[in-house]
């Protein structure tokens, strides 16, 4: 029967009935409650919206935002991602598809990046590095559960001791932080509990 009012999820769909609904993070799966509603009676469909992972086989070391280019669309680095002398380079926008990275991440001595936002990365293999970065002032990193080893914040001296002690506290009440966390000639105020400081 004709459809009146639909929803998927929580927006409202034109009355021709047709759907158009995006997917969640890249490489996973999201289900939808498509709902049809008509003179009182109500139809409902499940409907799951998967995304493929796109897989970069390998190492990357990046010192131009050209290179970060190499990683637009990309899910998966089989092995590490260094970010170097950067140059060019003030923010990750390019890096924002990256789910897991089995290898380092490293962001160092890039004097222009003042934002770090990887919002759909949950897995760092190895370490974290994030150092010599004058210019860096947000972190965000939401979706980050696990880091395989250490993780390294130093020399970062604008970037707020709070957002230095939320990642820490973030991953540790997640899957947790591998290694030691070395934290070191950044803003006044970074809180260590049970981790070491450099």
């Amino acid at each position: 029967y004709p459809c009146r009012k639909t929803t998927a999820g929580s927006g409202a769909v034109p009355p021709s009935g047709t759907a158009t609904i995006g997917s969640g993070a890249p490489g996973t799966d999201t289900r939808y409650t498509l709902q049809c509603e008509n003179d009182g009676r109500t139809a409902r469909a499940e409907v799951t919206v998967a995304t493929q992972r796109v897989v970069y086989t390998g190492d990357l070391r990046a010192q131009n935002a050209a290179a970060l280019a190499t990683l637009v669309g990309v899910n998966v680095v089989t092995g590490d991602v260094s970010i170097s002398g950067a140059a060019g380079v003030y923010d990750l926008s390019t890096l924002t598809g990256l789910v897991e990275i089995e290898g380092t991440l490293a962001i160092e001595a890039t004097p222009g990046l003042s934002t770090l936002a990887l919002p759909h990365l949950t897995r760092i293999g190895d370490d974290l590095r994030i150092d010599r970065l004058g210019a860096l002032t947000s972190l965000a990193l939401p979706s980050l559960q696990a880091i395989g080893d250490r993780l390294y914040i130093s020399r970062v001296p604008s970037l707020p001791s709070e957002a230095t002690n939320a990642l820490i506290q973030q991953v540790e009440n997640r899957d947790g932080i591998g290694g030691a966390v070395l934290v070191y000639e950044n803003a006044p105020g970074a809180v260590l509990s049970t981790l070491e400081q450099g």
